[in-house]
C-alpha cells in the first residue's frame, strides 16, 4: 500500500568507522501525517533516525524540539548515533536554525558519538555546518550532499 505524496528516501548511508546505517524509508507507525518530520530509534537503540520536510514556522520548530528532546532523553544506550535525512528540507529562518543548533549541542551533551546529515544542496549544507560549529558538534557530525 503506497501513501500518496510520499516518495522514497535515500535508503543507505555509510559513516566511516561506524558501519552501515539506514535512514527512515517509511513513516513510523503512529506518525502524525500533519507534522513535517519523522523520528524513531532503531531496534537496538543505537541510532536515532529522523527525516525533515519543507519550510518550518517557529511553532513547528518548537514541536520538533519537544519531540526530539523527549526521544533523546529516552535513549536506550549512553552512546548513540544520529542519521538525519534533510533531502527535502531547504534552508530555514533564524528562529528554526537556533532550534537546530540547540538540539545539536543537546545531542552531544546526551551521548551522541557520531551523526550524519543528508542535505540537498550546498547552501543547506553550509547552514547546517555553521549550526554544528556553533553547537561545538563538528567533531561528530558529518554531512552528505545529495
Amino acid at each position: 500500500m503506497a501513501l500518496a505524496g510520499l516518495k522514497p528516501r535515500r535508503p543507505h548511508v555509510d559513516i566511516p568507522g561506524a558501519g552501515s546505517h539506514w535512514a527512515i524509508g517509511v513513516l513510523a507507525l503512529g506518525a502524525d501525517l500533519a507534522e513535517p518530520y519523522e523520528l524513531q530509534w532503531n531496534t537496538g537503540g543505537t541510532r536515532l533516525s529522523f527525516t525533515l520536510h519543507g519550510l518550518w514556522t517557529s511553532e513547528t520548530a518548537a514541536r520538533w524540539e519537544s519531540a526530539y528532546r523527549a526521544a533523546v532523553l529516552r535513549a536506550p544506550r549512553t552512546a548513540w548515533t544520529v542519521v538525519g535525512d534533510l533531502s527535502d528540507y531547504p534552508p530555514q529562518n533564524e528562529q528554526v536554525q537556533a532550534v537546530h543548533e540547540a538540539l545539536m549541542a543537546f545531542s552531544a551533551q546526551k551521548g551522541m558519538v557520531r551523526g550524519a546529515l543528508i542535505v540537498p544542496k550546498a547552501v543547506a549544507a553550509l547552514q547546517m555546518k555553521r549550526l554544528a560549529n556553533g553547537a561545538s558538534a563538528t567533531e561528530v557530525i558529518r554531512f552528505v550532499s545529495t
